[in-house]
């Protein structure tokens, strides 16, 4: 039996057992461990928590800079620059596929003009609030502050500025290196008449043809002062018929979601080129060639009735003006959508 002072130990690989009579109790004993391999376990986490490199509280202080600038300053302004890029080279270059994207629907155009001006304002209140901060840490000046203003705000007003600037640039050079610049102007909203286009001298003589309807669904194209038409379009059964006066023939009109071709001349177009409420946008290849004979330019920066019309008349004025008139019958129809908000 074990006295009140008397200990006993028990060992195995990774335990050892203690055991010592509690005094005053015959039946009590009170038992410790020490457990080896936990022990060892502890050891080698200190060791290697000792050797573990530690972020300075510096450190941390600037990765939560570099993250709070990033999150306030950074991506509004990226989200901004992305989405002023989209609209400038949507609005410049109306063939593009960025150009077919927004302008897929109404509504998706819609959308883009509602959350441009919205992430560029957010975009302009984190450069404010920046600049502010800036402007107050180095001197208090009234003309700064003014200055940090116009800055700030360049999210939301440099799209379109640089739009409009590029904008009339171009409406001046978009036909360069072609033979002939036409402008055509459909009736809209606000108007009445009838849709025409005006050709250059290089080509008809600077003639004027104009397009109208006598029947619901067939127009007819050709020059002002003509006594007659040059080219029928027939959209109830979908043909176009020439006149004696370019050539008798006739031909398929395609419908407003295929692409735009005249095979009869070897005229043919890639994706779609009608705009949901907007301008139409097309460039005609020739088959044989490869080369662009007629595109579609620019609208004007206010009326999106009026537009410009690039032509190749080497291969033949034929195919040419059956594509003006058919651009035309679109532009008129988009015009009727695009300006409404402008005069209603």
């Amino acid at each position: 039996m074990l006295s009140e002072s008397s200990e006993h130990y028990e060992s195995s690989s990774n335990v050892i057992a203690l055991y010592r009579r509690v005094p005053n109790d015959q039946k009590g004993l009170e038992e410790f461990e020490i457990d080896l391999e936990g022990s060892h376990r502890q050891y080698i986490s200190s060791f290697f928590g000792r050797r573990r490199p530690k972020a300075s509280p510096r450190i941390r202080a600037i990765a939560t800079e570099i993250c709070l600038v990033s999150t306030i300053f950074i991506l509004p302004n990226a989200a901004a620059a992305t989405m002023a890029y989209f609209y400038v080279f949507s609005q410049l270059d109306p063939t593009s596929q960025i150009s077919a994207a927004l302008h897929a629907t109404r509504v998706s155009w819609l959308v883009f003009q509602i959350a441009l001006p919205l992430v560029c304002i957010c975009a302009s209140l984190a450069n404010l609030l920046l600049l502010i901060v800036g402007v107050k840490y180095i001197a208090r000046s009234v003309l700064l502050m003014f200055l940090a203003l116009i800055v700030a705000c360049i999210p939301l007003w440099c799209p379109y500025v640089v739009e409009a600037a590029m904008r009339l640039e171009l409406w001046n050079n978009v036909c360069n290196g072609y033979d002939a610049n036409i402008f055509v102007q459909a009736v809209h909203y606000n108007s009445a008449g009838f849709s025409y286009a005006q050709f250059p001298d290089t080509m008809m003589a600077g003639a004027k043809w104009q397009i109208y309807q006598n029947v619901q669904g067939i127009y007819e194209f050709g020059p002002v002062d003509g006594a007659s038409s040059e080219i029928t379009y027939n959209f109830r059964n979908d043909t176009y018929i020439l006149q004696q006066g370019q050539g008798t023939g006739n031909g398929h009109l395609t419908d407003d979601d295929s692409p735009l071709s005249f095979p009869a001349f070897g005229l043919y177009s890639n994706g779609s080129w009608i705009r949901s409420c907007s301008a139409p946008a097309v460039n005609l290849y020739n088959n044989a060639t490869g080369n662009i004979v007629v595109k579609t330019g620019l609208s004007a920066y206010t009326d999106c009735s009026k537009m410009e019309i690039c032509a190749m008349t080497g291969g033949g004025l034929e195919g040419v003006l059956l594509a003006v008139g058919r651009i035309l019958i679109a532009l008129e129809q988009a015009a009727q959508c695009c300006t409404r908000t402008k005069y209603s």
